[in-house]
């Protein structure tokens, strides 16, 4: 039994897919890892392959399941995500909830032949992605707070 291995030309086709899915653009992948423009269109044209923690981001941002990102196994998502919803819903579920996304993330990048510092990295940044979209929140709730307060 042959297992499943990374393509990367089908690694971008599927990126892409997801892409015009979820209605996203390069700006918005580049956002959510913390990454230039240029190095999300290097990965769009096979130029470059993204990091583990690149791909956590991303999987966490978008809600894009990374075994059929990486090798097209399963489905691309576990329910019908909208633009950063499961990052900004991620913080305020359960412990246990986090520890399954972890866990899933070290699977799929166990099957690639990711290092132990690169799934490490994987964790810190979709940890890290929820966190800085909490932290957008506020700061967009703090302007209305004082509007209301001023009123």
């Amino acid at each position: 039994m042959s297992s499943p291995h990374f393509n990367h030309s089908e690694f971008v086709e599927r990126l892409k897919s997801e892409m015009k899915r979820l209605g996203i653009t390069g700006k918005d992948l580049a956002e959510a890892a913390n990454l230039s423009k240029q190095a999300v269109s290097g990965y769009l044209n096979s130029e470059r392959q993204p990091s583990a923690a690149v791909l956590a981001s991303w999987g966490g941002c978008f809600a894009i399941k990374l075994d059929w990102l990486l090798i097209g196994k399963g489905t691309p998502f576990d329910e019908v995500p909208t633009k950063h919803a499961h990052a900004k819903s991620m913080v305020n579920k359960p412990e246990t909830e986090l520890g399954k996304q972890l866990a899933e993330i070290e699977a799929a990048l166990r099957r690639v032949g990711a290092s132990d510092e690169e799934i490490r990295k994987a964790m810190i940044a979709h940890v890290g992605a929820g966190k800085r979209l909490e932290d957008q929140d506020a700061a967009q709730q703090e302007p209305a707070k004082a509007s209301t307060a001023t009123s």
